[in-house]
């Protein structure tokens, strides 16, 4: 093999396939929060604000290998353990219109999880949200998902500034808390 073989052009181009994309996305839930007002008729068949208005989503972190390590005779030995699924946080973000439907979703989930004036909160069946996150190529084919189980209200960011000339108080944040997560290549 001739030196630096590997930056040959016809091998680095592996047959012109395309980078996976962080623009060409979608979410699909799979279970709505049964407490929560949802601005659309059926959530779990979304393709309205929900979609329309959701700008970005950040998915939270996959987890790291757990290693065990163990001293023999004086020498630290590594070894694999697994992979937990912890815990993450989803962040989404939507561009709310003058109709606030989307900041009335998010401040409804929040008093759900806990009123601060009645202390009242819903059963814990009633607050959970799944769903996926589903990404594609160029050609929209999907090329890798990820699923998230049992996520709760986690906190939320709903401007409401003032200001002399026009602000912007239209992007809404939603964070949620998810137990568990799986990432799966292909669709």
């Amino acid at each position: 093999m001739p030196v630096l073989e590997h930056r040959n052009y016809f091998k680095v181009a592996e047959r012109n396939l395309e980078n996976i994309r962080n623009d060409i996305w979608d979410v699909n839930w799979i279970e709505w929060p049964s407490a929560v007002y949802c601005p659309e008729p059926d959530p779990l068949h979304a393709s309205g604000l929900l979609k329309t208005r959701l700008m970005t989503v950040d998915p939270g972190s996959l987890t790291e290998p757990q290693n065990i390590q163990k001293s023999v005779l004086g020498h630290e030995i590594n070894s694999p353990g697994g992979r937990n699924s912890q815990p993450t946080d989803v962040v989404f973000t939507w561009n709310d219109r003058e109709d606030q439907a989307i900041s009335f979703m998010v401040m409804d989930y929040q008093n759900q999880s806990g009123d601060p004036d009645t202390g009242f909160t819903r059963h814990v069946t009633e607050l959970y949200m799944q769903f996926h996150i589903l990404y594609y190529n160029t050609l929209l084919q999907q090329v890798r998902h990820c699923e998230y189980y049992n996520g709760l209200y986690a906190g939320c960011s709903i401007p409401h500034g003032v200001g002399d000339h026009g602000g912007d108080n239209s992007e809404v944040t939603l964070t949620v808390h998810c137990a568990h997560h799986k990432m799966f290549i292909g669709s």
